[in-house]
């Protein structure tokens, strides 16, 4: 790792940019907000329309929906928070992360259980494609030197994290590199769905020809 503030240039970029890209830790241009879990036993906080999501649920790029919903209520009485449209949102406390580190951006607002963390910093000076691809990046330095083993569950130190290196360019170039694999992404997810398409295409065949 390099030292805070330390000047260091990729070695593939977009033509257009020459500026050093500067190094800074995650804690210093990230804020990491927690959530919770309403009471189960009071039906009132699980009659709402509040999307609540819980570490089971991120797993695919972008997130809108889970599998409870909250209400008003159940925010004002409880640590669960309301995270605004376009937040990422990473797992912090689960045997998943023995394997993988998961990200997702939420595609509405959404409130949040306790073993997620949501990442909360200022637009105008991080884009939010591109943080998420350098933390995609860093997923393997992130398990093997982040993640807590030898627990029942999974979980990530925070101060260990909150301590990790990232690399940060000029807001534009920011952009244009999260654009770039947001289309990387968008072109991955439509392979897979012709895959699966494929797949129950032959599923199909196979049933039919061998009865």
């Amino acid at each position: 790792m390099f030292p805070n503030g330390e000047e260091k240039l990729p070695t593939i970029r977009f033509n257009s940019f020459v500026e050093t890209w500067k190094q800074d830790d995650f804690g210093k241009v990230i804020k990491l907000v927690g959530g919770a879990t309403p009471l189960k036993e009071n039906k009132e906080y699980w009659i709402g329309d509040i999307v609540w999501l819980s570490s089971q649920e991120i797993k695919n790029k972008y997130i809108s929906k889970g599998t409870y919903t909250i209400s008003e209520k159940a925010v004002r009485d409880n640590r669960t928070k309301v995270v605004p449209l376009g937040t990422p949102l990473i797992v912090t406390r689960s045997g998943i992360l023995a394997k993988r580190f998961p990200i997702s951006i939420s595609s509405n607002e959404v409130a949040i259980n306790q073993d997620i963390k949501a990442l909360m910093f200022d637009p105008t000076k991080i884009d939010t494609e591109f943080i998420v691809a350098q933390i995609k990046a860093k997923e393997s330095y992130i398990l093997n030197n982040i993640v807590k083993t030898g627990t029942t569950v999974q979980s990530v130190n925070l101060p260990d994290l909150n301590r990790m290196v990232l690399n940060i360019p000029e807001h534009e170039e920011q952009v244009k590199i999260g654009e770039f694999f947001r289309q990387l992404d968008k072109v991955i997810e439509l392979k897979e769905q012709e895959l699966e398409a494929l797949k129950q295409t032959k599923k199909g065949f196979l049933q039919k020809m061998f009865v």
